[in-house]
C-alpha cells in the first residue's frame, strides 16, 4: 500500500482562483520539485501531519497510507458543506501512487476532487485524470523559478482536458513577454480555459501596481475570452 507525506488536512475556504471562497477539505501534500521565489510552504517533507478541524486538533506521524487519510476524513462535517477536497501542496502529483489508490475512495464518498498543481508533472496526471473533477494549474513563469517549463506545461494541458484553469502568479519581476508567452499556450488548446492572473503577496499583504495587473489583462484579453485579476483572499482575511 503505497504512503504519502502530508504535512497538514483542515477545512477553510479556498482563498485562490477562480473558486474562490468556496468551503473545502484541504490536504497539504508535503515536497514540491520546484523552488519559485514566491512559495510560502516548506519545501522538505515534515515528519508529523497536522490535523486541525472544529473543536479537535492532533498530529499524526508520516507517511500515512490512504487508510489512515480517510479515516481522519471521516471525521468531518458529513453535510453538504463541502464543494470538493483540494489537493494541494507542495506538488501532490509528486505522490501520484498514493493518490491512485486515495482518489478512488474518496470518490466512494461522493467528494468532488480538486487538484492544485504546478502543472510540470503530465505523465503523473495521466495515472489520476479519471477521477479529478477540477485543475487549478499554475503556469510558472521563468522570472519566478530561474528556469523554464514550457513544454512541461504545454503536455499537462493538453492532458487535462476541459477540467482545468489557469493561473499565473505576476511579481513585481514579472515581465509582459512571459505571461504573453503562457497566454498563447493556452490559446493553442482552448481560448476559453478561464487564465487567472493572481497578484503575489507582499510582505504588507497589499496587492502591487493594479495599473501593471490591468495592462497584463487587457493585453491576455487580445487572445483569451477570460481572464480574470483574482488576489489571494484568504491572506486578505487573515485564514488558511
Amino acid at each position: 500500500m503505497a504512503k504519502a507525506y502530508i504535512s497538514e488536512i483542515f477545512d477553510s475556504i479556498q482563498g485562490e482562483g477562480i473558486f474562490a471562497g468556496a468551503r473545502q477539505i484541504f490536504i497539504r501534500f508535503s515536497g514540491c520539485n520546484l523552488k519559485c521565489s514566491y512559495c510560502d510552504t516548506k519545501k522538505i517533507r515534515q515528519k508529523m501531519c497536522r490535523v486541525q478541524r472544529t473543536g479537535c486538533r492532533e498530529k499524526i506521524k508520516n507517511p500515512l497510507n490512504a487508510t489512515e487519510v480517510i479515516r481522519i476524513m471521516k471525521k468531518y462535517d458529513k453535510a453538504k458543506l463541502y464543494h470538493s477536497v483540494s489537493l494541494t501542496g507542495g506538488e501532490p502529483l509528486l505522490q501520484a501512487d498514493f493518490l491512485k489508490e486515495f482518489m478512488p475512495i474518496l470518490k466512494k464518498m461522493g467528494l468532488k476532487i480538486y487538484l492544485e498543481t504546478n502543472g510540470t508533472l503530465p505523465q503523473s496526471l495521466k495515472k489520476v485524470i479519471s477521477f479529478i473533477d477540477f485543475i487549478a494549474m499554475d503556469i510558472k513563469l521563468p522570472s519566478a523559478i530561474s528556469r523554464s517549463f514550457w513544454s512541461e506545461h504545454k503536455k499537462f494541458f493538453e492532458a487535462g482536458k476541459k477540467k482545468k484553469f489557469v493561473k499565473v502568479v505576476i511579481d513585481p519581476k514579472t515581465k509582459l513577454h512571459e505571461v504573453m508567452k503562457a497566454a498563447k499556450l493556452v490559446a493553442s488548446v482552448n481560448n476559453k480555459t478561464p487564465f487567472v492572473l493572481q497578484p503575489a503577496t507582499l510582505k504588507n499583504k497589499k496587492i502591487f501596481n493594479i495599473e501593471k495587473l490591468l495592462f497584463f489583462q487587457k493585453e491576455v484579453l487580445s487572445i483569451l475570452e477570460d481572464v480574470r485579476i483574482i488576489p489571494q483572499m484568504h491572506v486578505m482575511l487573515g485564514i488558511k
